[in-house]
């Protein structure tokens, strides 16, 4: 990770992980930290072996067990938030105290989303981005962000590139009164403002009800296309880039035939 340091000790790692996306599943942090720590395995070089759930057929990351018990033991101690679910079937959404999951269960969902976005970069760059989910409040007096309106829902720095995720679960209209359009029409004003301030805009879809997470994306290729904003503005499908983070699951309004991958543009 840019600019942080992760420590040996796990305690550190997940204050660290939960600071910059804010809310994490404990299978999410278990993929985070995926190593083993038994010192007898580690010397004979052995790797733990999945975790699988009993009576649900759901395999987990090796770790996932001394993770929940670690995040239990952190909540008693009043580092972390007490998480809390609607149903047994949904996930606990573990952050650091003072931080409160939302109750919506469609906010669940996205920021469960943007959270495994986080988690497939981390391990798809070794740690090497830098993420957050909000604007730090020196960044969002320096830029009037208030002003302009322009709040993503996550901040990567990867390879000295700018990048602003916009999580659409297809609960926005393409076009008209607070749309889509009308977001990408802010990131453009914002980006009038500051030129020498370069960031890509990264759209990424997911299917919702009857709306198809593909028709969407083709609507906004065409929404984006007359605004002549080069290659400012990428669209994806979720699913694809959780499946491949780094691979050729981008496509750009210049030339949305040739999908890319983001060190591409």
């Amino acid at each position: 990770m840019e600019g942080v340091k992760l420590n040996h000790d796990a305690r550190s790692q997940i204050l660290v992980h939960l600071k910059q996306a804010r809310f994490l599943t404990a299978k999410q942090l278990a993929e985070l930290m995926p190593e083993v720590r038994n010192p007898k395995l580690v010397a004979d070089g052995k790797t733990l072996k999945p975790h699988l759930i009993k009576n649900r057929n759901r395999e987990m990351p090796p770790t996932y067990t001394r993770t929940k018990a670690m995040l239990k033991n952190m909540a008693a101690d009043g580092l972390l938030e007490e998480p809390d679910r609607d149903h047994p079937q949904q996930a606990f959404l573990w952050s650091v105290k003072g931080v409160k999951a939302p109750e919506n269960y469609y906010n669940r969902v996205h920021d469960q989303t943007v959270a495994d976005l986080y988690v497939k970069y981390f391990n798809a760059t070794g740690g090497n981005i830098y993420w957050d989910v909000r604007w730090p409040e020196d960044d969002k007096k320096e830029y009037r962000i208030d002003h302009y309106g322009v709040n993503y829902d996550a901040r990567m720095h990867l390879q000295d590139k700018v990048f602003f995720w916009e999580v659409e679960k297809g609960t926005k209209d393409i076009t008209g009164d607070r749309s889509l359009e009308t977001k990408v029409d802010k990131y453009i004003r914002f980006s009038q403002a500051y030129p020498d301030e370069r960031f890509t805009v990264l759209l990424t879809f997911a299917s919702y009800k009857h709306i198809k997470a593909l028709d969407r994306l083709k609507q906004t290729l065409a929404m984006l296309a007359p605004k002549r904003r080069g290659d400012q503005f990428l669209v994806a499908l979720e699913d694809k880039v959780l499946a491949d983070p780094l691979g050729n699951v981008f496509l750009s309004p210049v030339d949305p035939s040739q999908a890319k991958a983001l060190t591409a543009f």
